[in-house]
């Protein structure tokens, strides 16, 4: 080892100089730490909530048939194709009857406001003026 000059440092002390001299607080590595965890779990919501929309159908038979006393997950059995066109064909009938019945309704309510508008718009009887009456009575 070379004697050591006033003044002059050494590597090992340049970089002893350097490097820090205190680990972070531990306030701060419990805040990445619960940040960390945080993320981790919404991350996690985030993929389970898109799972289940693209294959929640499946999913729920699946567990149906796996368990009986989880049925209650099971998809509602689709309606008959017959029925349901039975059903449109009705349905679509009823739906013209009152659109029908409307059109009627809104003609009768057009007839009643053209009268009201005729009675509105007719000119007033002529007022017997009070002053006259009074003039006539005078007069007697």
């Amino acid at each position: 080892m070379a004697p050591r000059i006033p003044g002059e440092e050494s590597l090992d002390d340049m970089l002893r100089q350097l490097s820090p001299k205190s680990k972070p607080p531990a306030r701060v590595k419990r805040f990445w730490r619960g940040l960390t965890r945080v993320l981790i779990i919404f991350g996690i919501g985030v993929v389970t909530t898109l799972a289940w929309q693209s294959y929640g159908h499946e999913a729920r038979k699946m567990i149906s048939n796996a368990s009986p006393q989880l049925g209650w997950l099971a998809p509602l059995a689709a309606p008959n194709d017959t029925a349901s066109a039975e059903t449109m064909r009705r349905s679509l009938d009823q739906l013209a009857s009152n659109q029908q019945q409307m059109a009627g309704d809104i003609a009768k309510l057009l007839t009643e406001q053209k009268q009201l508008l005729q009675k509105i718009s007719a000119p007033l009887p002529p007022a017997v003026s009070h002053a006259s009456n009074i003039s006539s009575s005078s007069t007697r």
